[in-house]
């Protein structure tokens, strides 16, 4: 049937740059999505979070607007190999800190670093949902994170299929 997208962003001159997406795009904060709670199959957050100030608030309603089996997808340097300076980024954490906020809001969560190699990938569904026994479905070359602890991560190899 098709999906039914939507793009939002704070800044009128950002959301300027694509006229031809004008129907399907928000002026909005993140902090204060303008859309219905749990309404929302994935929700990206792509190259987002380390221009934030508050992160946690915008991936608290990002987790609000998902539907309850509905995924996560996001992206954001790790700081550790990212070395460049980046005047825009107020908020660069490591892989663990995103990892342990995710878990706190209750999700499940697979990851990697992938194309390159300071760029962490991360996927997540609602820990109490069919959709996060799935997750490991979209392992490749990710780590795989144990359901109880951010102790000891295990790499987990995945074929292409």
């Amino acid at each position: 049937n098709g999906y039914l997208a939507f793009g939002c962003d704070i800044s009128a001159y950002a959301l300027e740059q694509e006229p031809e997406l004008k129907t399907a795009l928000a002026r909005a904060d993140v902090h204060r999505l303008p859309f219905p709670s749990g309404e929302a199959d994935v929700v990206t957050v792509f190259d987002v979070l380390e221009h934030l100030h508050r992160p946690e608030a915008c991936l608290a309603e990002a987790v609000r607007i998902l539907k309850p089996d509905g995924l996560l997808v996001g992206t954001t340097p790790d700081p550790i190999y990212f070395d460049r300076v980046e005047e825009t980024h107020c908020f660069e954490r490591p892989p663990s800190f995103w990892l342990g906020l995710l878990q706190e809001m209750g999700m499940a969560v697979q990851f990697r670093f992938s194309v390159e190699h300071y760029n962490f990938q991360f996927v997540a569904a609602r820990a109490d949902s069919p959709t996060a026994g799935r997750l490991t479905l979209l392992q490749h070359d990710y780590f795989r994170l144990p359901a109880t602890s951010l102790q000891s991560p295990r790499q987990s190899i995945a074929t292409d299929i």
